[in-house]
């Protein structure tokens, strides 16, 4: 089974490929005469950040608690088999881990969160920028929650969830997830909002449709040379494109080259970010190119309510022409 240890208590999020709603440990367990051990051994490993193995007085029965982790320091949670000492414990199912800085927008992903979401082994770097991470999800009802989370996750709270992905062959995946924002000091000493994730594939529900009645109203309207996508409207960041991205548009993590708007349109792009955040916005924006330089943008966007307290701004791309030109 899966627990999430990013709160005070782990709680079981699967079972197998079952998934589970942060179940307490105690109700999975209930009367099992062996859970002191289970526990001791499931505080062992998020102590140390390393496999843990525990035998009952006997010797007859054995538990191993492997940990996923972004480093020993931080275990996002932990994968617990309890079962005979003589016999091979089954295949684990991936799980993996990630964590999204809330202020700037940047993930750092394992090697397993690729796994579990399916991406294209040639597409696999640690740092990404968010929409990069969450490129495999698929727009589905259920989605606009784990987006909620993204965005704008309450401080000092564990969150769970399932939501749909394609794997890079096209595949549809139920993805299983749980995650809990909190203030980090950073190595430098300063204090960032970081947003931990671990997650699973499970099969425990039919896929429900992939699109619903707002995603087909989105695909009716598509028209060539616009190009949508959800965007923070706290950090201007990608979150999701809708359409294909905007051709020789930078949205990829660049380390080499951070800033995506030009310096001189830095005041002009601040003064659309605080219109967003009233409600809508429209420009004209340098943003980096892949190719190099910049490219010249006309930018559409209005703020609409993710969930609760979590909005995003809905952007519309068009190329704008070289120079303006005089009426």
């Amino acid at each position: 089974m899966l627990l999430e240890t990013l709160g005070d208590e782990p709680t079981v999020i699967a079972i197998g490929l079952q998934a589970r709603n942060m179940a307490p440990l105690e109700s999975v367990l209930r009367r099992n005469r062996h859970r002191p051990l289970i526990e001791t051994a499931i505080a062992d490993c998020r102590r140390t950040g390393e496999l843990t193995v525990a035998f009952t007085p006997a010797r007859d029965r054995v538990v191993r608690v492997h940990p996923i982790s972004m480093g020993k320091v931080n275990v996002h949670g932990v994968q617990v088999w309890f079962g005979p000492a003589d016999v091979e414990p089954p295949p684990r199912p991936i799980a993996g881990a990630c964590l999204g800085d809330l202020d700037t927008s940047l993930t750092t992903l394992t090697a397993e969160y690729f796994e579990v979401m399916g991406f294209d082994p040639q597409n696999r770097s640690e740092r990404q920028a968010i929409a990069e991470g969450l490129a495999p999800v698929l727009p589905s009802p259920r989605n606009a929650e784990l987006m909620a989370h993204v965005v704008n996750p309450e401080l000092d709270s564990t969150f769970c969830g399932t939501c749909l992905a394609a794997d890079y062959q096209g595949h549809t995946l139920q993805v299983h997830y749980a995650g809990r924002a909190s203030k980090e000091i950073d190595p430098a000493g300063a204090v960032a909002r970081i947003n931990r994730i671990v997650c699973t594939r499970v099969e425990n529900r039919a896929a429900e449709p992939r699109v619903g009645l707002a995603q087909q109203i989105l695909d009716a309207v598509a028209t060539p040379g616009v190009h949508r996508m959800l965007l923070n409207v706290d950090t201007f960041a990608v979150l999701k494109w809708i359409d294909a991205p905007f051709p020789d548009l930078a949205w990829r993590y660049d380390p080499d080259r951070p800033e995506n708007i030009h310096p001189d349109d830095e005041a002009a792009a601040r003064n659309m970010r605080d219109e967003l955040r009233a409600g809508a916005t429209t420009g004209v924006l340098r943003v980096r190119a892949i190719s190099g330089g910049w490219l010249r943008v006309h930018v559409s966007a209005t703020r609409f309510a993710l969930h609760d307290n979590a909005f995003a701004g809905l952007v519309t791309l068009t190329a704008a022409p070289a120079v303006d030109i005089e009426p």
